[in-house]
This record gives C-alpha cells, sequence and structure tokens, in this order.
C-alpha cells in the first residue's frame, strides 16, 4: 500500500509465550524458572490511528509456539503475524515470520526474521549473538562485520526471567536493555506495573481454562534506543501479563497505529520434543 505503515514484529513473542507457574508474593529461586512451552492464538484488530496514516481498517492473526526445554539444551520459538491493511489506495496483507532458539544458560541466540508484503518476499534476515566468558556480547550477520552489543543485554528467555523475578520481589518500575532479532541492535525497555489485572480477560479463550485461576498483572513497556535518554519510545506495548507468563489483552502502540491483540486459544505442551 503507497505510503502505508510499515509493521515489523517486536519483542512480544515471549510475552505471549512463556509460561511460569510462579506467584509474585513467592521468595526469589536460586535455579532458573521453570518454562512451560505453549502455543498462543492471537486475533488482531485495528486500534487507533493517527490523521497522517491512510490505514483505516486491520484484521489478522497472530500465532506464538514454543518448543523445548532444559532437556534439549534450550527454547525454540516460532511467532507468525499476518495482517491485512484497508486504505484508500486499495488494502495489501503482511505476512512477518520471526523463528529463534536459545541456549538454556541464554549464552547464544540465534534467528530468522522473514517478511512478505502482497504475497511478495521483502526481507530476510538473521544472525547470531553470543555472550562470551568474558561477559562480551556480540552479534553476527551473514555478510556484515561482527558487533557488539551492550554487556548487559538479554534473549528473550533470560528476558522474561529477569521480568518475573522483578515482578515477584513487587518491583513496579524496571528497566532492561533486550535484543531479540526484530531491530537492528538492542533496545531499553522501561516496564511499568500498573495494578492488578483480572482473571475475566481470559473469558471465551478456547483452552483458557488455567488462566481463571491465576492471578494477573496490568503492564506497560516502552522501548527506546540506548542512545534515546529524554525523547519519545520507538515502539509500546501494554498487556496483562497472569503469573504463569501467559500475556492478553495486548495494545501494540506503533508511531501511526495501535495494534489490538485478542487472546483466542492456548494450547499447552509438555517439555520437548528436542
Amino acid at each position: 500500500m503507497e505510503g502505508g505503515v510499515r509493521v515489523r514484529q517486536h519483542g512480544f513473542g515471549w510475552l505471549a509465550a512463556v509460561g511460569i507457574s510462579l506467584s509474585l508474593c513467592m521468595p526469589a529461586a536460586a535455579e532458573p524458572l521453570p518454562i512451560q512451552m505453549h502455543r498462543a492464538v492471537y486475533e488482531l484488530s485495528l486500534g487507533r490511528t493517527e490523521m497522517a496514516s491512510d490505514i483505516n481498517g486491520l484484521d489478522g492473526r497472530m500465532v506464538v509456539e514454543w518448543q523445548g526445554g532444559p532437556a534439549c539444551g534450550g527454547y525454540t520459538m516460532m511467532q507468525r503475524m499476518v495482517m491485512r491493511f484497508g486504505g484508500e489506495g486499495g488494502g495489501v496483507t503482511s505476512d512477518s515470520r520471526l523463528s529463534t532458539f536459545e541456549t538454556e544458560a541464554s549464552d547464544e541466540f540465534s534467528y530468522t526474521l522473514t517478511e512478505y508484503l502482497g504475497g511478495e518476499l521483502t526481507s530476510r534476515e538473521g544472525g547470531i549473538a553470543r555472550r562470551g566468558k568474558d561477559g562480551r556480547v556480540t552479534l553476527e550477520r551473514e555478510g556484515e562485520e561482527v558487533v557488539t552489543l551492550h554487556p548487559e543485554t538479554l534473549f528473550p528467555i533470560a528476558s522474561m526471567r529477569a521480568w518475573i523475578e522483578s515482578m515477584r520481589r513487587g518491583d513496579r518500575i524496571f528497566e532492561q536493555i533486550y535484543f531479540d532479532g526484530t531491530e537492528e541492535k538492542e533496545k531499553r525497555v522501561s516496564v511499568f506495573v500498573t495494578g492488578p489485572g483480572t482473571s475475566p480477560t481470559a473469558s471465551g479463550v478456547k483452552g483458557g481454562e488455567l488462566l481463571e485461576e491465576l492471578a494477573g498483572w496490568n503492564t506497560h513497556a516502552s522501548y527506546f534506543d540506548l542512545d534515546n535518554t529524554e525523547g519519545l519510545p520507538d515502539f509500546e506495548m501494554s498487556f496483562t501479563l497472569f503469573a504463569n507468563g501467559v500475556s492478553s489483552d495486548l495494545r501494540l502502540n506503533y508511531t501511526e497505529l495501535e495494534i489490538k491483540a485478542r487472546l483466542s486459544e492456548i494450547t499447552f505442551f509438555s517439555e520437548g520434543p528436542c
């Protein structure tokens, strides 16, 4: 669509897919937080648009699936986001596919991001990030020079574990430095826990009976470039985060539009296959 908004996948896959069966008030665990594998399906719709945008309609679906576990040496994630945009110049369909692998120790993270627009391949990129024994974090992309990321950079699994630990301590505001392959470099993420969520947000979710029994927290995250200390965030996201790590009622705020993602179905897996 001429003049349309390019909406890339952002770091919300782990929010939708990581299962942590823990309570906010529990003491800090000595062992890494356990992660329950599952598939989450979200129905997408248009929230708000700015005057500068020519988009007047949006629908689609996002599916996120995690497999693997400690016995497998790490976790694989597949995330696909298909959206149909409507506008004055007609309509177009975008299709973004992200696949990743992160080791259990979170010392290596690989990813491939493929994007289609109107059925035509527009980009395919990927790389491998590694954390050395000296703490140095490097990112290698095919055909490009190796770059160094911030030494405190977390990959998706480690990021979620740190996030949950902060919430269990009762922290309401905290920050992370985060990389998931959807941007050129790492981002600084400011997280605000705005209040308790409510279990009725899970009503109507196929396979979501477990969610009705869990506490939830309303959460807002803002993503910034590392050198952006005072400006507006590049991307914002709000959602309800349940105590097992599943998210619902996502709102993805880009510069010119907001996308709503409603959890419609969830399937929990046993650990594996490897």
